[in-house]
């Protein structure tokens, strides 16, 4: 059975190399892009978990929720987790 050819084209992919041992980022990436694209996933959930707290709380007060206002939201507070990470790490 033969191998499929690594991929080129897409940045971030999984490719079974000869002994089937994943390796990430086939590309010519390493494990810390790897780590980077987690912490950057992990930073959207927690945005947007704390956006819909956000929009709950709206609700609760009677201002309106709008994805406009959703969209702002999650980038003000992934703006700021990342300010905060930003001066922890200096």
């Amino acid at each position: 059975m033969a191998l499929p050819a690594p991929c080129r084209d897409v940045p971030l992919c999984w490719y079974a190399g000869p002994r089937w041992r994943p390796t990430l980022l086939c590309a010519g990436g390493s494990y810390r892009e790897a780590a980077v694209v987690n912490g950057l996933i992990l930073l959207g959930f927690i945005a947007l978990m704390l956006a819909l707290v956000v929009a709950r709380l709206r609700r609760r007060v009677g201002m309106p929720v709008t994805g406009g206002i959703m969209a702002m939201t999650v980038a003000v507070i992934a703006i700021a987790i990342l300010i905060l990470w930003a001066t922890s790490s200096r």
